[in-house]
């Protein structure tokens, strides 16, 4: 029996591309472990032959970041010893780490792990150096992560811009591009036709993480509440916001807050069903960091959105052209009064063609399994010459 090892720093469930993964790798392995920290309970539908390992006392991740250094260095050290203790009784044939912490600590044990197995790392979001706090754990993995090239068999990443961040002359296998894109397997049961035939309001959705550097603010002064060919102007949050920052929202909002919904985090499992609920989704990343400035195919949330029959408005820059302005869905903006008002009046004018050809184009090419399944075949035939 094959078995799988995967790790990730945070949890799993926060990284809907890495769930896809799993459900696509379980197929192939006869049980899966999944080392994460204890920061988050855990909702999505886990097959039986995988087993959830969290290390340490649940600390719920927004209060994991604020505690101190101590605390911290002794969670990075228990997790350590967690996954060295996992792999000496397991002995998988493919471990897969996500992001530098899990490959600092695979960098730490790698010389007392003692069989023979396949490494992939993958990394969701590339960290900018220049906002990291020296000698912290993070400073350390980021500093590991660039010698540990010559050990990783492969290595994939969700936006072809970002290879140049990486030592890729130094891998010792494969690069593959695995954008995050949804799973058909699993979006495809959530998909409904969309029309906007007798309604008197459009819905305007943002999901993620709630804050600034995604034109929130704008919208909420040019747009809410306002009517755009004969239909008044909604948004919708859905995600994790700080109390000061929903009420800079709200204050926003003034006299238009009845056309201003907050919901908080949502899990991934349950999400679909409130997306689909929508007519437009936001994916505006102004390019505030290197991950907004790259995010063309490593935001979930626009192929999410395509997937459920939803338009997208984004961010109008040329990273974002190059991927997206193929797609009659897709539209660009400067976030302005008129460019928002020009973009939902486009949308509103075609909308029941725009919303099938989205979701079209996600069960053509746009979903994950169309990158996945050569890179999971790829590493099979790899284990195949290892065993």
């Amino acid at each position: 029996m094959k078995k799988a090892f995967m790790a990730v720093y945070s949890s799993i469930e926060f990284y809907p591309p890495s769930l896809n993964a799993l459900t696509s790798i379980i197929t192939h392995f006869g049980k899966i472990s999944i080392l994460s920290r204890n920061v988050k309970s855990l909702q999505w539908d886990y097959k039986t032959n995988v087993e959830n390992i969290q290390s340490g006392d649940f600390t719920d991740i927004r209060d994991a970041e604020k505690k101190p250094m101590l605390w911290k260095i002794y969670s990075f050290i228990l997790f350590t010893w967690n996954m060295w203790k996992n792999l000496q009784k397991e002995k998988p044939a493919l471990i897969i780490l996500y992001d530098p912490i899990p490959m600092l600590s695979y960098y730490l044990i790698r010389n007392f792990i003692g069989h023979k197995y396949l490494l992939w790392y993958h990394n969701h979001d590339v960290a900018d150096k220049k906002t990291i706090r020296k000698y912290t754990i993070a400073w350390w993995a980021i500093h590991a992560e660039q010698n540990l090239f010559k050990y990783i068999d492969i290595f994939t990443l969700p936006a072809e811009i970002r290879k140049q961040y990486f030592p890729l002359h130094h891998l010792k296998g494969k690069y593959f591009f695995i954008p995050n894109m949804p799973a058909k397997s699993f979006y495809n049961k959530f998909y409904l036709v969309k029309s906007l035939h007798n309604l008197q309001s459009i819905n305007l959705l943002y999901q993620g993480s709630i804050g600034d550097g995604h034109g929130l603010k704008n919208i909420i002064q040019n747009c809410i509440g306002k009517e755009v060919a004969g239909k008044k102007i909604i948004l919708t949050l859905i995600g994790w916001i700080s109390n000061d920052y929903k009420n800079s929202l709200l204050n926003l909002a003034a006299n238009n807050q009845e056309y201003l919904f907050i919901h908080s985090l949502i899990t991934y499992a349950k999400l679909p069903l409130e997306t689909r609920k929508h007519h437009i989704g936001l994916a505006i990343h102004e390019p505030v960091n290197l991950n907004f400035s790259t995010a063309g195919t490593a935001s979930n949330k626009i192929y999410e959105y395509a997937a459920l029959g939803l338009p997208i408005i984004l961010y109008d820059n040329i990273h974002y052209r190059g991927n997206l302005s193929q797609y009659e869905w897709a539209f660009f903006t400067d976030l302005s009064e008129k460019s928002m008002s020009d973009c939902i009046e486009k949308i509103i004018a075609n909308y029941e063609y725009l919303s099938q050809k989205a979701h079209e184009d996600f069960e053509t090419h746009l979903n994950f399994e169309t990158y996945f399944n050569p890179v999971i075949e790829e590493v099979m035939e790899q284990i195949k010459k290892i065993n």
